[in-house]
């Protein structure tokens, strides 16, 4: 007996300038459908209109109104990877952020060693910091570790420039199928991101940081089949499972974003 392959029905399709409607309706949780974007090689600029423009205004001053961007500290985890270094360059150029602390178990010698995949990046964004009279600053910490993490935010708690938003984007990329893997493995793979975001989601409340947003990177890998991405999915899928959490149960600023593989930047993007 053969069975064919056919499209999930009903299928709505939406052109590109209705993206954040198709965005929105999957959000509500009433798309019980397979929802379409149609792409075309059309040189036709995106318009969006006005009502989408004010949200997205909205959205901005939620994340960083001026009290972010002026009066305190953005702190990235992992910030020694491509994805921090590009993240903070991006918040300086397009938020006018002016504090940020680049948290690594790393040292700043070993970031600034010509032999270091993310050295580019790094002058780079040294170049865009003077550019725009901003702050980086790097804090030796491992944030698998409580107390050099609390330490740390409570010291920046005491100045006038506490951490107003958290973006965590650690990660140890080593792939394993599951007949290799063994406890250590698993538990080495899932501290940068499992206990990495727990200690900063403790801490935040323990030192009260006023934070306006809690940003965690996933991945869309997570809802691949990839036999050898165990333990990193398990890990990502603890993040997603985290945002639900400080958001139905503690009413706490949350997002966790499924990435891609990100062009220029990610632990993927100099494999």
């Amino acid at each position: 007996m053969q069975s064919k392959l056919k499209a999930i029905e009903p299928t709505v399709v939406h052109e590109p300038s209705q993206v954040i409607d198709a965005f929105m309706r999957c959000n509500s949780g009433q798309a019980m459908d397979k929802t379409v974007v149609r792409l075309t090689n059309s040189n036709e600029s995106l318009c969006l209109n006005s009502i989408h423009h004010n949200n997205l205004s909205e959205d901005n001053d939620i994340m960083f109104p001026p009290i972010v961007c002026h009066h305190g500290t953005i702190l990235i985890s992992g910030g020694f990877g491509g994805l921090g270094l590009t993240m903070s360059r991006w918040m300086i150029e397009k938020r006018g952020v002016k504090r940020i602390i680049l948290m690594s178990r790393r040292t700043l010698a070993e970031l600034e060693q010509t032999s270091n995949p993310q050295y580019d990046d790094w002058l780079r964004l040294k170049q865009t910091v003077n550019e725009y009279e901003a702050h980086v600053d790097v804090a030796q910490a491992d944030v698998t570790n409580f107390d050099q993490v609390y330490d740390l935010i409570e010291k920046l708690s005491r100045t006038s420039y506490p951490v107003r938003g958290v973006i965590h984007s650690a990660v140890v990329a080593e792939d394993r199928t599951l007949a290799k893997m063994t406890q250590e493995y698993l538990a080495h793979v899932l501290a940068a991101k499992v206990r990495g975001a727990w200690i900063l989601h403790q801490v935040t409340q323990l030192t009260h940081a006023p934070l306006h947003f809690f940003l965690m990177f996933s991945s869309i890998r997570n809802h691949l089949l990839e036999v050898a991405s165990s333990g990193y999915n398990a890990g990502n899928q603890f993040l997603d499972a985290l945002a639900h959490y400080r958001m139905a149960q503690e009413n706490l600023p949350v997002l966790s974003v499924s990435l891609p593989a990100v062009s220029g930047a990610g632990m993927f993007h100099r494999q």
